[in-house]
């Protein structure tokens, strides 16, 4: 059995200059960029370049029943969240990773910083016939790699809506445990210890073979 932190070793750029584990603000001041694969998708840390295939994937129509509200945007209201929310660097930028295979985007995963020290909230996000792939389960724990493992959070929250069954399964399974009580009405919360989820046979399963590339 391979040990957790061993099955997903860092592939550490020799010109990048700042010490492991940072916060996300001061990954995104230091202008790092990171990237991996899970299985054919390779994600790419999101730039203003990815801002029409992002906004593709959000309006997908089998993405669109996770979105808020469940409608298209238009892209001009897409631009400005963008601008505002994933291009303008502070404490509260998220960690956005953009997956493309054969030249097609296929899904992102989200790392959101939290009020709490050591928490973040993660997200996965896949369209398509990756829905019904080994996707999902592979980006969720390279984003929990990375969460513990570069970024030094303790803690990981996931927010669900309760009709969406299979998001319900990929959380559980992956070991997040469900919150007595959820700050987001209509969702539900999970809240878990990292240490407890690298511990899991899923987690050291679905990383297997992982690597995350990290450069300037």
């Amino acid at each position: 059995m391979l040990d957790a932190v061993a099955a997903v070793p860092l592939i550490l750029s020799p010109n990048f200059a700042i010490d492991f584990p940072v916060g996300l603000e001061s990954w995104h001041r230091a202008g790092g960029r990171i990237s991996f694969a899970a299985g054919d998708v390779c994600f790419t840390q999101f730039d203003a370049a990815d801002a029409d295939a992002l906004l593709e994937i959000r309006n997908d129509p089998s993405v669109l029943p996770f979105m808020p509200g469940a409608q298209a945007i238009d892209r001009a209201r897409h631009l400005d969240w963008v601008n505002a929310t994933l291009l303008h660097t502070s404490g509260a930028t998220p960690l956005l990773m953009l997956g493309r295979a054969a030249g097609r985007v296929a899904g992102f995963g989200i790392l959101k910083p939290t009020a709490a020290a050591g928490t973040l909230e993660i997200g996965v996000i896949v369209a398509g016939h990756w829905q019904r792939s080994m996707l999902p389960p592979r980006l969720g724990c390279a984003l929990i790699a990375l969460a513990a493992q570069l970024f030094g959070a303790d803690t990981l929250v996931s927010y669900v809506n309760p009709r969406h069954g299979h998001a319900l399964r990929l959380n559980g399974g992956a070991g997040l445990q469900l919150a007595a009580r959820s700050d987001k009405p209509g969702e539900q919360c999970f809240r878990t210890r990292l240490d407890a989820l690298v511990s899991t046979p899923f987690y050291r399963r679905c990383t297997r073979g992982l690597q995350i590339r990290l450069t300037q």
